[in-house]
């Protein structure tokens, strides 16, 4: 029995399709962009000072501002996770045992992990929530225990870093959102804007379904 492809809607030609179907105004999540701007600026100021434990709970609450839910601390023990956003500030890939460190101390939620890393370093971490998640997978029933897996996101970033590397992606989706927001955008906020506005429309693919993988 083949292996069913975790993510088959995660192809160039497809969020070229999307892109293409969207209505790009961006109504209803303007608070959004003047946000996000605001985030990102925060954690590139002083690029060569370490982070502390205060920008880490300053930043941790930047990304539950996206989020339908209230923070609360699962812990007290800040030191590993500011070791943890410095190294990703300083270029780091993170692996599924540092990806759990930010999770364990984030309302054990990989999406506001996510959210928090992406301030941090939007060249190389992805926004990942159920929305991205109904996107990628095609299923129209969003499975919320599988879209906090860490294993599932990082692949999820895997693959995402290799899409944003294809010429297809860059010149027809990359380089038209930057125009059409008068400014630069990290290729992986420009997948994942196509992925948020798509996926509560997206059509279900041969693969999706919805029972759990």
């Amino acid at each position: 029995m083949m292996p069913v492809e975790p993510f088959p809607n995660l192809t160039p030609d497809a969020v070229l399709a999307a892109a293409q179907e969207l209505d790009l105004s961006f109504q209803g999540v303007e608070s959004y962009l003047m946000s996000y701007d605001a985030f990102i600026r925060y954690f590139q100021r002083g690029p060569q000072q370490l982070l502390t434990a205060d920008d880490l709970i300053i930043g941790i609450h930047f990304a539950y501002g996206w989020m339908p839910t209230i923070f609360e601390f699962q812990h007290t023990s800040l030191a590993p996770s500011v070791a943890v956003i410095n190294a990703v500030r300083a270029g780091a890939l993170l692996d599924v045992r540092e990806l759990g460190i930010l999770k364990a101390l984030l309302n054990n939620s990989i999406v506001g992990s996510s959210k928090l890393l992406h301030f941090i370093a939007p060249y190389n971490y992805a926004i990942w929530d159920s929305r991205v998640y109904r996107f990628v997978t095609g299923r129209a029933k969003v499975d919320h225990a599988r879209v906090n897996q860490v294993s599932l996101y990082a692949l999820y970033l895997e693959r995402s870093r290799g899409l944003i590397t294809n010429k297809l992606f860059l010149e027809n989706v990359h380089r038209p959102l930057c125009r059409q927001l008068n400014g630069e955008l990290s290729p992986l906020r420009a997948l994942e804007l196509v992925l948020y506005l798509g996926g509560p429309n997206q059509k279900i693919t041969a693969h999706g379904t919805d029972s759990t993988f």
